[in-house]
């Protein structure tokens, strides 16, 4: 379909017609009347979290400078790059395939364990937060703040524009990320948020095929890679994951608060989701456009 209402609407009825609704109770006034999000701004567990993204920004951008300086064929890769603004993404992009690798690694080993989870605690996780797994979106959001910088410091000495879109995406997924650990929920969601990172692997690798002047059949095959991980992952998995999570969690939208992670984080969702679509609508016309 050419527009994205028409993927939310295959996805609407497939979620529907797949699986029956598995609910939890409505919750009582006293289980909903959580303090708005002010309240907890500057709970321990939140000023950590800021601590440890700002240790794994450094870590992420440290990182990323040794992988390059060490590996002789990213270095020689550099070197037949004609491009002096591909030049310069070059050590961005080694940081972010490593990145997304690891991301899809990690949520390909969490997510069967999570999904054996009742619906309560997958999207209301407790402590699990308050354990070791902290450093796993720790470690992302630093990556996403490394990130952002890297793109305003080479838009800044013009080298390549601001991407605007990017820019939104990052700032959506630290704001769901920051409220799900401030709120001690979303174990499950984030790891299928992470999962959509696999997309970005194909994508990545086509870049520097580009970058490089590879051969045009190298570079027909990963676009091919590349959207198709796109639609399964960002398009499909995302979106019966997202519909999952209002459909099966009562506690979404029924606060009586209004500012609060009941009715911020799926907002949040939903447009990182519309984002997704749009991605991929300006895909399709693109390579409609090649024909």
């Amino acid at each position: 379909l050419p527009y994205p209402v028409g993927w939310v609407c295959i996805l609407v009825i497939g979620r529907c017609s797949l699986h029956p609704m598995k609910i939890i109770p409505p919750p009582t006034p006293e289980a909903t009347a959580y303090p708005p999000l002010v309240a907890h701004a500057l709970n321990a567990n939140s000023l950590m979290f800021v601590v440890e993204v700002i240790v794994w920004a450094a870590v992420w951008r440290i990182a990323s400078r040794i992988i390059f300086k060490s590996n002789a064929f990213l270095l020689t890769l550099h070197a037949a790059t004609p491009k002096q603004a591909n030049k310069a993404k070059f050590e961005k992009n080694v940081a972010a395939l490593v990145h997304a690798t690891f991301a899809t690694l990690t949520a390909v080993y969490y997510l069967p364990w999570l999904s054996q989870w009742d619906v309560a605690e997958k999207y209301n996780c407790g402590d699990f937060w308050h354990t070791w797994h902290q450093v796993i979106p720790a470690s992302f959001s630093g990556y996403i703040v490394q990130d952002l910088y890297e793109d305003i410091s080479l838009a800044r000495v013009g080298l390549v524009p601001l991407p605007v879109d990017m820019v939104i995406h990052h700032i959506l997924f630290l704001a769901v990320v920051a409220l799900q650990l401030v709120y001690e929920k979303g174990c499950f969601v984030y790891f299928w948020l992470i999962l959509t990172e696999g997309s970005t692997i194909p994508l990545l690798i086509r870049w520097f095929a580009i970058a490089s002047e590879a051969v045009p059949s190298v570079i027909d095959r990963l676009n091919m890679a590349f959207a198709l991980s796109f639609f399964v992952l960002r398009v499909g998995l995302y979106g019966y994951f997202l519909y999952e999570f209002v459909a099966d969690d009562l506690h979404v939208f029924r606060s009586p608060y209004l500012l609060t992670s009941y009715q911020i984080i799926p907002v949040l969702l939903v447009g990182g989701y519309l984002l997704n679509l749009v991605w991929f609508q300006q895909l399709i016309a693109r390579a409609f456009a090649k024909r």
